[in-house]
């Protein structure tokens, strides 16, 4: 660890994080001790966390006789984290993102807990504690006098170049959305804590990352301001906006409403063949996905199955001769309620189920993912489409395209007769702008990739229809809301861009490192083979070492390297970029534990960037 700052009794160590010690006599105050928590122990040390993660907690509870201080409002995450570890049912539909499985594998004994406005007397030091949410629930700031200069740590809020390394964490539940809906939702838990922190005047800010600030309130402002700009630019062109039109009404004015269209006659949506979703007030709502295109001779192509009762419509259909069969099936991503009624499809209709090739094994085999909203049934037989691929059917063409808006895992599917040409978006647009509001489905922000590949796509086709698969109506884009939505997403990658940390895509991406399979399972020898993946969002090579942190009872390499070119992807990604970002990993697995979780450390150059995990799962299939 590297001393960076120096101040009477206390020193700023950084590693993967800044670690904060303060000496007197032989006793140690320790704030945050991260992944190398390596500084000469004293006679008797206490160690305060600001919050669950264990990138700042993971050396706690080694340390022999400190007595740990914890945030009150997680206090159950450190002491029984076994509860999360061993119960994996919320693999499947998941929606709310928070606690996320950072924390440690194994509970540790704290000394107390530390709720908002309490005070720790430590060797006549007086700490008082700020509960500061925004980037996680719970997050604690500390302030303290020192030689009369009042210093303040303030966690992972914000770092102290102005930025945030990251918008990840703030993907959480409020004001009664779920988690998935909720892309920078903490924003104004964020900008209360900001403010918080700037009406203490500190002279001395520590933050968890960055050099220590000895003027901070223009840094502390400057972020708050970048804030505003990146969630007004965000509120302009989101299509929550058309969900929850009175989401954003404090924010700022929103992308004009573009006018829908009734469809086509030849064009249904399947009538009774509704999902249910539940919000994170647990409660129901429906929402319907599945369309059906009608050729001359009834013949039908289904786009999307969401649910069992698709199949009992489209039975209904046959009966009633609406249709006197069906032809196939595509769909546009693999979300659950677009794709949990593909087993009784297949029971019923034997027909084949096309789906882009970049998702496909997402179908085939979904425990080897950790993705939102992920079905847990696992469709073979998936015929995997490539961009631009064509289909005749009776009298259409169909066009398969690679769509990554909502999702990078996303296709789009282009139909076409003499007369028009109607394009099916999957859940990537809607009539008030882009579905881009949760970052667990990488959705990315470069040039040609995400959004901006699929406006690409749209504008010189300009079809006469979009489809959105949870909408009544179609709608049209003409050349000004093609233009419109270009800006739009333009000046919020910007704004975004002002507040993230370098490149943007790591702060949106809390899958650059993964792992391959996510759920594994050990031979008869008792030896895994675990993939880390990478994606490099840099546009120069980048040398990545993965550092893993076997469990009890188990070993395997201590680490390895890989050289991953810029914009460029492991072999799960065979959609995005080069298949270079990958290594394999056996290991010898002897305990017994049904679930354990096994973490890999990643750094870029030699910066720590950040951790994945597997988990290693004994059950049978």
């Amino acid at each position: 660890m590297e001393k960076i700052f120096e101040f009477s009794s206390l020193a700023v160590y950084a590693a993967e994080v800044n670690t904060v010690a303060i000496l007197a006599e032989n006793n140690m105050l320790v704030i945050d001790p991260g992944l190398k928590f390596t500084l000469p122990l004293s006679d008797h040390v206490d160690i305060i966390c600001h919050c669950y993660s264990r990138i700042y907690t993971s050396a706690a509870s080694g340390i022999p006789g400190a007595r740990i201080y914890v945030p009150q409002s997680q206090a159950e995450l450190f002491t029984n984290p076994e509860i999360y570890w061993e119960d994996f049912s919320d693999n499947w539909r998941l929606m709310d993102f928070n606690p996320g499985h950072a924390m440690c594998r194994h509970g540790m004994r704290i000394f107390s807990t530390l709720g908002d406005q309490d005070t720790l007397q430590w060797q006549g030091l007086s700490i008082r504690v700020l509960e500061t949410p925004g980037m996680e629930k719970g997050n604690l700031s500390f302030l303290f006098n020192l030689e009369g200069k009042k210093v303040c740590f303030a966690g992972n809020l914000f770092n102290t170049d102005s930025t945030i390394d990251s918008i990840v964490p703030m993907q959480e539940s409020v004001a009664g959305l779920m988690g998935y809906h909720s892309m920078m939702g903490t924003y104004k838990l964020l900008l209360s804590s900001l403010e918080r922190i700037s009406a203490e005047q500190p002279d001395i800010l520590i933050t968890s990352h960055g050099r220590v600030l000895l003027e901070p309130q223009a840094a502390i402002h400057q972020t708050m301001e970048k804030l505003t700009k990146a969630i007004g630019a965000f509120a302009f062109c989101s299509s929550l906006n058309h969900f929850f039109p009175d989401l954003y009404s404090d924010v700022c004015i929103k992308l004009h409403e573009i006018c829908s269209e009734t469809l086509p006659a030849n064009i249904i949506r399947v009538p009774n063949a509704e999902v249910v979703v539940r919000s994170a007030r647990n409660e129901e709502y429906l929402t319907a996905t599945s369309f059906l295109i009608i050729s001359e001779n009834k013949r039908g192509f289904l786009i999307d199955c969401g649910s069992e009762a698709v199949t009992d419509s489209l039975r209904c259909l046959v009966s009633n001769g609406t249709i006197n069969g069906l032809d196939g099936c595509y769909i546009t991503h693999y979300h659950h309620d677009h794709v949990d009624g593909l087993p009784k499809l297949k029971q019923y209709f034997d027909v084949p189920i096309y789906a882009d090739r970049i998702f496909s094994d997402i179908l085939e085999n979904p425990e080897n993912y950790r993705l939102p909203c992920l079905s847990p049934n696992s469709i073979r037989g998936i015929i995997p489409t490539d961009r631009g691929e064509v289909l005749r059917w009776n009298e259409y063409v169909l066009t398969f395209y690679w769509f990554p808006g909502q999702t990078l895992y996303h296709g789009g599917l282009m139909l076409r007769d003499c007369n028009r040409k109607v394009f099916f978006c999957g859940d990537s647009f809607t009539p008030s702008g882009f579905d881009n509001y949760c970052v667990y489905n990488r959705n990315f922000l470069g040039e040609e990739e995400g959004y901006s590949l699929c406006l690409d796509l749209l504008k010189p086709e300009q079809p006469n229809m979009i489809i959105n698969q949870h909408l009544e109506e179609g709608f049209t884009l003409n050349k000004s809301d093609y233009d419109c939505l270009d800006e739009s997403f333009k000046n919020f990658k910007e704004a975004l861009g002002n507040l993230l940390s370098e490149p943007i895509n790591d702060g949106v991406d809390p899958y650059a490192a993964r792992t391959y399979p996510f759920l594994c399972r050990p031979n008869d020898d008792g030896i895994l083979r675990i993939n880390v993946e990478i994606t490099n969002h840099l546009g120069t090579d980048a040398l990545f070492t993965i550092v893993p942190e076997y469990f009890e009872g188990s070993s395997g390499p201590r680490e390895k390297t890989l050289n991953v070119p810029g914009h460029s992807s492991g072999t799960v990604l065979t959609g995005y970029g080069t298949p270079d970002g990958s290594v394999t990993f056996e290991i010898a697995c002897l305990k017994s534990a049904e679930h354990e979780p096994i973490f890999f450390h990643v750094y870029r150059n030699d910066v720590f960037l950040t951790s994945t995990y597997a988990v290693v799962d004994r059950r049978s299939k």
